[in-house]
């Protein structure tokens, strides 16, 4: 028999989905978002700034957008 023990996390079950993965994945959108509203206000260095952290700290579909965008400001 597998006991749970709350306070071993050890023995409880594995959680799919990595919820930190989650909420790195939000934050990253987030500053994503954010350089695109720099972008549409005229500020193209905000943009490209906030975009190379993007390039650094987000999932694959994260950075390839991030590039592209990075690529269109020049």
């Amino acid at each position: 028999d597998l006991k749970l023990d709350r306070d071993d996390p050890t023995t409880l079950p594995a959680r799919g989905g990595g919820g930190e993965k989650d909420g790195q994945w939000y934050d990253v959108q987030t500053k994503f978002d954010l350089a695109k509203a720099y972008q549409e206000m005229g500020d193209r260095d905000g943009a490209k700034e906030i975009l190379r952290e993007v390039v650094k700290e987000g999932d694959a579909e994260q950075k390839a957008q991030a590039t592209k965008l990075l690529e269109s400001l020049g």
